[in-house]
């Protein structure tokens, strides 16, 4: 029986050190509501994004992604289920000098840096496996990447799949 082609989740021959900003979503295990609750607004308020306590350990990692060399938070959401994180590397890699993607480019061991201490202080896997990447292409790009973080509450709150209960 053949096996269904499936989606590699990163870009082929790309190599995730490069100095570009980058859009992350990465989910919670079974898309459990572990990480936050979002309140509706009062008025003409922005939601509220209460965290859990699983979600607060979430953002204590998430404050210190821009420790690591090279690496700079740009703007963050942590959701019910899941957060959005972009990230700006900054590395000093010569554009002459080939860079073969390997695991240990930047971002896959960002990602894999925050979901082990993560799951560690929390004590157990809360995490799915994989992410989704998105490589900010532009201006345009990054705006419309920012803005969509920035809005993510207010998109949950009138999605009726996402009745907090």
């Amino acid at each position: 029986m053949a096996l269904p082609n499936r989606k590699l989740p990163r870009k082929h021959d790309f190599c995730y050190s490069a100095r570009e900003v980058y859009f992350l979503t990465i989910c919670s295990k079974n898309r459990q509501k572990i990480f936050s609750h979002i309140i509706p607004p009062e008025n003409f308020d922005a939601p509220i994004v209460d965290l859990t306590p699983t979600g607060k350990i979430v953002e204590k990692y998430i404050l210190t992604v821009s420790a690591i060399k090279g690496v700079q938070l740009e703007n963050y959401i942590i959701m019910p289920d899941h957060i959005h994180l972009m990230i700006f590397i900054d590395s000093a890699i010569d554009d002459n000098i080939h860079c073969d993607p390997t695991p240990t480019d930047i971002v896959p061991r960002v990602v894999a840096c925050l979901k082990k201490m993560i799951n560690k202080e929390v004590g157990e896997n809360v995490f799915q496996k994989s992410y989704y990447d998105h490589i900010i292409r532009n201006q345009t790009d990054y705006d419309r990447h920012w803005d969509y973080i920035d809005n993510n509450p207010l998109s949950w709150i009138h999605n009726k799949e996402n009745i907090q209960t």
